[in-house]
């Protein structure tokens, strides 16, 4: 806009690069995934019922983010893959051990075929699906 409001005594006008100001914003708010095939993390099947998928994030958040998502709408809007094995649904929850650096989602999405302890990715699977993170005050 080139406008820039100070109270007091003016001073240089501030610029930042795009850079700068990306991680600004991401701060706040962050896409995981929002076309189909975007990953959103890697995965372990920790037992039955209870795959983690974990995710670094580029920028530090201002706080624990929340999760906002519109898996819902489809009931196989998500994908997890490991070794030929897969599984579709639309179950995903931040998990309490998720930081303003990394997360930790669950998902209840379960095949039986998948070996405990297995690895793989978490992934979108259908189009018009988001997976975003919201820091907002």
């Amino acid at each position: 806009t080139g406008v820039q409001l100070e109270v007091g005594p003016a001073t240089p006008f501030e610029h930042r690069s795009y850079g700068q100001e990306l991680a600004l914003c991401q701060r706040y708010y962050q896409v995981l995934g929002n076309e189909s095939a975007d990953v959103i993390g890697t995965t372990h099947k920790w037992n039955s019922s209870n795959t983690f998928a974990f995710c670094d994030l580029p920028v530090q958040m201002r706080t624990v983010p929340s999760l906002h998502t519109n898996i819902s709408t489809s009931s196989s809007a998500l994908r997890i893959s490991s070794s030929g094995y897969n599984a579709t649904g639309n179950n995903l929850t931040l998990d309490g051990d998720s930081t303003v650096r990394k997360l930790r989602l669950n998902s209840t999405m379960t095949n039986s075929n998948f070996p405990n302890g297995s690895s793989g990715w978490l992934r979108i699977n259908q189009p018009n699906i988001y997976v975003n993170l919201d820091a907002e005050v």
